[in-house]
């Protein structure tokens, strides 16, 4: 029999495609489900959102402040750059250029950079060649040498059908071809060096240069992009746009077949279309574009493929992130000043200002022996009566074994206590369990799954096991409540303990 029909008009909202990623130029009340108006230290799991991984220090200096970093595969190095105070003038500092090995030892110091750009990394024979706006530098695997027949000024440096490439003004300067160290021209010698005016008299200068399979596309501050195809004598220069803007040397990266160049108040994706000679330009910042120009103008994107991500290195704590696949942002907050990545594989190499790190894939989310924080927020209902919470919530895969501290609010309902309550009975236990006639956990406890392994006579051991105590498929919270609101807010806060968020959902009514 039915008792009453005042609720019949109840809705079901369920947050679980969380793929829309940061809106933040639209109220939160009107944004879309999947999206959301506040989001740090999560990134997507599919369409679930996944707490991001901590990271464990390889390599602390407190005299360096690092400011970037390159992986070199070639002798399977990380070259540092960093800066140090001058030995009889502390105001004055020097950029100087550091190898280390990939576990964090053997920190050597090989000498300055020649200029004072961010700089640039391209892998080259026996090692890496670097440009910072100065003479051309050349790490060879044993020592760092100054290129001093390289031009002048080398803005960037990029490696192109066995030829090194550096630019400055309007020009691509094109070494000898598989001679760093040559870059005489010579008319009658096809293999010598050569150069490349870019856009004849269209008053730019080249302020970024990226480098797309054997082709490379060059962006000048007159906001028009060329594309140069081919290699000399055949070489071919197309103007592909007039509307790239670049906000600084290093905001420029190519992907697999695409690119994304960063302006002052958009980000833009550029792919090969059917047409001849273009590529079709694509704005996937209209959702954080207020982000997008508080930036500073000495940012630099790179591109972690192990996450398809790229991070927009600003050398802050908090910093934004894309994720490739969906092109939806987030943001990662680091518990000390972070300035670079680089990858090496499947491992991710973090570099803050005194510290060398890689991202761990730890349960706890440490970084710098502290949890990191994370929160997000997403689309707030709002009525013109009031809406009444019938019931809530929250579904996680946790990660983590021990404590963190999970908490998520459907209007004035707390969904807390998203812990394991299995796990924290036994960790910080000091009870012995060889021997011991105390059960392995208290009772009662309200068992979200039941382990059939028993312990008794089981021959796998305890110490150093990485099998869970319990299942971590799912911890749930349901609520309910009787206060009637106006608006319902949706958003999570918490730190430490890495999880999967499945979804939140509930049931309201209007009354």
């Amino acid at each position: 029999m039915r008792l009453s029909n005042k609720h019949a008009n109840v809705q079901a909202v369920d947050y679980q495609d969380f793929t829309g990623g940061l809106n933040v130029e639209k109220a939160i009340e009107t944004i879309e489900l999947n999206e959301l108006n506040r989001c740090v230290n999560f990134e997507l799991n599919g369409s679930q959102l996944a707490a991001v991984s901590g990271t464990t220090a390889l390599k602390t200096d407190d005299t360096i402040e690092f400011t970037d970093m390159f992986y070199d595969r070639i002798n399977n190095l990380i070259i540092l750059c960093g800066l140090e105070p001058d030995d009889e003038d502390e105001t004055v500092q020097h950029h100087f250029v550091y190898t280390i090995k990939t576990d964090g030892t053997s920190l050597t110091k090989l000498d300055e950079l020649t200029g004072n750009i961010t700089p640039c990394f391209a892998s080259w024979e026996d090692g890496v060649l670097i440009a910072s706006g100065g003479k051309l530098q050349y790490w060879n695997g044993t020592t760092l040498t100054t290129i001093n027949t390289s031009p002048t000024h080398c803005n960037g440096v990029y490696v192109s059908h066995g030829r090194v490439i550096v630019y400055y003004d309007d020009i691509l300067h094109y070494s000898a071809v598989g001679d760093e160290t040559n870059w005489t021209e010579d008319d009658n010698d096809d293999s010598a060096s050569k150069w490349l005016q870019v856009g004849y008299k269209d008053g730019g200068q080249i302020v970024s240069v990226i480098s797309l399979s054997q082709d490379i596309l060059a962006f000048k501050s007159t906001h028009s992009a060329y594309h140069v195809a081919g290699q000399f004598p055949g070489w071919q220069v197309r103007e592909i746009s007039r509307n790239v803007d670049t906000k600084s040397w290093r905001s420029a990266i190519s992907l697999t077949n695409s690119a994304i160049v960063l302006g002052r108040s958009m980000l833009q994706a550029l792919a090969p279309t059917d047409d001849y000679g273009e590529m079709h330009s694509t704005n996937i910042a209209q959702k954080i574009v207020s982000y997008i120009q508080a930036l500073p103008s000495e940012i630099k994107l790179r591109f972690v493929a192990p996450l398809n991500q790229v991070w927009f290195m600003t050398g802050n704590r908090k910093f934004l992130f894309l994720d490739v696949t969906h092109q939806s942002f987030f943001m990662r907050e680091y518990n000390r000043d972070t300035v670079d990545v680089c990858t090496k594989g499947d491992t991710v190499f973090v570099l803050k200002k005194h510290e060398l790190c890689y991202l761990d894939n730890d349960p706890s989310m440490l970084d710098s022996n502290e949890p990191l924080r994370w929160e997000m927020y997403g689309k707030t209902l709002v009525s013109n009566n009031d809406y009444l919470v019938k019931r809530a919530r929250a579904d996680i895969t946790p990660l983590f074994q021990t404590y963190a501290n999970v908490n998520f609010f459907v209007g004035h309902i707390r969904l807390s206590d998203l812990v394991p309550k299995e796990a924290q009975q036994i960790y910080h236990d000091y009870t012995y369990i060889y021997h011991s006639r105390r059960p392995i956990k208290s009772q009662p406890i309200n068992a979200v799954y039941i382990n059939s392994d028993e312990i008794y006579e089981n021959d796998y051991e305890i110490y150093n096991n990485e099998t869970y105590i319990k299942s971590m498929a799912y911890v749930r919270r349901d609520r309910r409540q009787i206060d009637r609101h106006p608006a319902i807010k949706v958003y999570g806060k918490g730190s430490g303990g890495r999880f999967i968020l499945n979804r939140i959902n509930f049931e309201i009514v209007e009354v």
